[in-house]
C-alpha cells in the first residue's frame, strides 16, 4: 500500500446502513419522498376529480388528503424497510470489509465481493465530526467512520477524494 492510500475497516450491518442513510444527502431523500407523495396525491386527486364529476364533491378533498397521508405511510413503513431488506441481501452484509481510498479509485473488498469505483464516481464528499461520507453516483453513500481508520489519516482521505475522485 502506498502512502497515498487510506484504508478503513467497516462492518456492513444494520447500524452501518442506518448511519449511511442518515448522513447521506437529505435533499435526495426529500426528493424521493416528495416524488412518492406526489404520485400518491396525483392518483387520489384523479379519483377525487372523478368523484366530483360524478356529483360527489366533498369526497374530492378527502381523496387528496388521503393520498398525501398514504404516500407518507408508504414511504415510512414500506419503502425504508424494503431498502434495508435489499441491503441485507447483499453478499457482504454482516461482514467486516476493507475500504481503500486511493487516487485510482475506491475499492471495497469483502469476503463475498470486490467492488472498485473509478475516479469520477464520487459525486461529493461530506465531512462529519465522526467521519466522512462519499456520495457515490447512483450507488448511495459510503460512510467512512474515523473509528474504522486502519491506515492513513482522515485528512489524507479527504485530500485524495477531493483532488482525484470527486466529479468536477
Amino acid at each position: 500500500m502506498s502512502t497515498s492510500e487510506v484504508e478503513y475497516r467497516v462492518r456492513f450491518d444494520d447500524a452501518y446502513w442506518r448511519t449511511t442513510r442518515d448522513r447521506s444527502n437529505p435533499a435526495r431523500r426529500f426528493a424521493r419522498w416528495l416524488a412518492s407523495t406526489a404520485v400518491g396525491a396525483f392518483l387520489l386527486l384523479c379519483l377525487g376529480l372523478g368523484l366530483q364529476m360524478a356529483g360527489d364533491g366533498e369526497w374530492a378533498l378527502f381523496a387528496l388528503v388521503l393520498g398525501i397521508v398514504a404516500a407518507v405511510v408508504v414511504y415510512v413503513w414500506v419503502r425504508a424497510p424494503r431498502e434495508l431488506a435489499e441491503y441485507r441481501r447483499s453478499p457482504d452484509f454482516g461482514a467486516e470489509v476493507r475500504v481503500t481510498i486511493a487516487p485510482s479509485g475506491v475499492e471495497i473488498d469483502g469476503p463475498a465481493a470486490f467492488t472498485r469505483f473509478a475516479p469520477g464516481t464520487v459525486r461529493r464528499l461530506v465531512r462529519h465530526p465522526a467521519g466522512i461520507l462519499l456520495d457515490l453516483a447512483d450507488r448511495g453513500g459510503l460512510w467512512m467512520p474515523d473509528a474504522g481508520l486502519v491506515r492513513g489519516s482522515r485528512e489524507t482521505a479527504i485530500e485524495i477524494a477531493t483532488e482525484h475522485l470527486v466529479v468536477r
